[in-house]
């Protein structure tokens, strides 16, 4: 048995948290907290729009009570995907691939990810707009065929030496080689295995691939992609070789005997992305092999020290758990009880989910296997916690401060409503960072001046410790800035040198209030992520006389 402590909960306002339990004949993955946070994920480039709008293909009334979400009816989903196809309609180019953000590069990973979800979503009867996708597949086609022109032979030093190798030893520069040439072969992959789904990739390209430059991959998750796109196409023979590769495959450019959950390959994955993916496409397919099983097992060793997921991590950790779940390998018993409720689990196999709330836990709460042989069991307590988090620099740092829109520092003066000040927040990262997002929250009794000082007309008569605040909104390293009610986001590159950003606030309402920490993080991999220093509160004076 396992009891499930009232403790877990201290360290929420009580008002907000909750304890999830999953317990499961297999590693059980908690769909409801993946869901929820797929859901309730505040930002919306290429990649978490799709993401975000994964579980509604999927996830009817029914299957949202046993997951213990909030169930919502069709047309509620419709609307949702609706929205979501909207928003990745407005990042699409012209001749069909998408941009993370609406503007800059090609995405070739993600666009064959978005061709994935509107396949999905029109399997499930969902509405897809027949010329986006269209177009989406035709430029998919094209870069797929463009692919014995992507990858140019590795020096001998920049070879991925074997398993049985002593530790492998690359400088800066083969590094780069390696991870770029994973990149490729990962896209090239991945967008063979979408047109093979309708039954449009070149064979003799996915030949190409497997024949020649397999051994680019630095994870198993393209070999799952080329195997499953030369099964679909015909190709059996070569579909077990590239599979068998996969089940042998260690993660990252340094092998698993490095505990490298932050490594960048370029392809927008993890460990625990790429394993769960993996498992999630073979179940799906029905493709069998001896080492199927063991992905879940090598992927719920990656999980146990894991407190952060990316919205690709949750999306694919979302399929894997519905795989895992259709393919429980019969019912199992346990019970969870509280005070003199309780409630029999596992008569349908699979996973299942179960939230309780203080007054269920404070009542002595426990999960009993009545069953044979051994389940698993995971709880996650989550809330809003009571004490703010602590200042955290190891590989993001950032640094806040106010000034005057003279240009001088706020020093702590009295505030009162109609006041303004203008905001910079500098960020630097101790390893280079592509993907970050830097997010400042704004404190209540504050709002935005303007949506963009950057744009505004007199945005270069502002100047901060000499900098111009038109010309540093103009750095390269910014890719997208979002002015919202309750913060301020950017998506930026981030390196040694310091990346200053910049808005504007007015002061709006008295009082006394709370100022929230600065935050910053790889949005895939958002292990890595810093916390800034906490202000003291800020007073707004109430410029009303009071009473006499």
């Amino acid at each position: 048995s396992q009891r499930l402590e009232p403790s877990l909960l201290d360290r929420y306002f009580k008002g907000s948290s909750s304890l999830s339990v999953t317990v499961s004949n297999k590693p059980p993955l908690n769909v409801n907290r993946l869901v929820r946070g797929l859901l309730e994920y505040p930002y919306g480039c290429l990649e978490q729009t799709t993401s975000a709008a994964y579980p509604h293909l999927f996830i009817d009334e029914a299957a949202a009570r046993d997951y213990g979400l909030k169930p919502r009816t069709r047309e509620e989903r419709a609307r949702f995907v609706d929205g979501a196809i909207a928003r990745l309609a407005g990042m699409q180019k012209s001749n069909g691939g998408f941009t993370l953000w609406g503007d800059g590069a090609y995405e070739v990973w993600l666009s064959a990810y978005v061709v994935g979800f509107l396949q999905d979503a029109r399997a499930q009867g969902f509405s897809v707009p027949d010329t986006m996708y269209k177009s989406a597949q035709d430029w998919l086609l094209q870069q797929l065929q463009q692919a014995p022109n992507r990858f140019p032979s590795l020096p001998a030093s920049a070879r991925a030496k074997p398993a049985s190798a002593p530790l492998p030893t690359f400088d800066s520069r083969d590094y780069v080689l390696l991870r770029d040439s994973h990149q490729r072969f990962a896209e090239m992959a991945h967008v063979g295995y979408m047109l093979a789904r309708d039954q449009k990739a070149p064979l003799a390209t996915l030949r190409y691939l497997h024949d020649h430059v397999r051994d680019r991959a630095r994870s198993p998750l393209p070999l799952v992609h080329l195997a499953l796109a030369l099964k679909l196409m015909g190709d059996e023979a070569r579909a077990k070789v590239a599979l068998d590769d996969a089940m042998s495959r260690d993660y990252g450019i340094h092998g698993s005997r490095y505990a490298w959950e932050t490594e960048w390959l370029g392809d927008y994955g993890s460990a625990a992305r790429d394993l769960a993916l993996s498992y999630a496409l073979l179940v799906r397919h029905q493709v069998a092999h001896s080492r199927r099983e063991n992905l879940l097992f090598d992927l719920a060793n990656r999980l146990g020290t894991r407190n952060y997921y990316s919205t690709q991590e949750r999306m694919a950790l979302f399929l894997a758990a519905r795989a895992a779940g259709g393919e429980s390998g019969g019912a199992w018993r346990a019970s969870l009880k509280s005070g003199d409720d309780v409630q029999a689990l596992g008569s349908r196999g699979g996973s299942e989910q179960r939230s309780l709330d203080p007054a269920m836990l404070g009542r002595g709460a426990s999960v009993v296997n009545e069953h044979k042989d051994a389940l698993f069991v995971e709880v996650e307590a989550a809330g809003y916690p009571i004490r703010m988090p602590s200042v955290r620099n190891e590989v993001i740092e950032l640094q806040r401060d106010w000034f005057e829109p003279d240009g001088k520092a706020w020093k702590g003066r009295p505030l009162k409503a109609g006041d303004m000040l203008i905001v910079r927040v500098r960020a630097r990262a101790k390893t280079r960072i592509e993907d970050a997002l830097i997010v400042d929250r704004i404190p209540a009794g504050f709002e935005v001046e303007n949506l963009n000082i950057s744009q505004g007309p007199k945005a270069g008569e502002f100047s901060i410790d000499g900098v111009n605040l038109a010309v540093a909104m103009a750095d390269q390293r910014i890719k997208h800035r979002e002015y919202r009610d309750d913060r301020y986001v950017a998506a930026a590159r981030l390196d040694g040198q310091w990346l200053p950003v910049f808005y504007m606030v007015r002061v709006v309402s008295p009082g006394r209030f709370v100022v929230p920490p600065s935050f910053g993080e790889d949005m895939y991999r958002p292990e890595m992520r810093g916390i800034g220093n906490t202000p003291e509160p800020v007073t707004i004076q109430d410029p009303r006389p009071g009473p006499p």
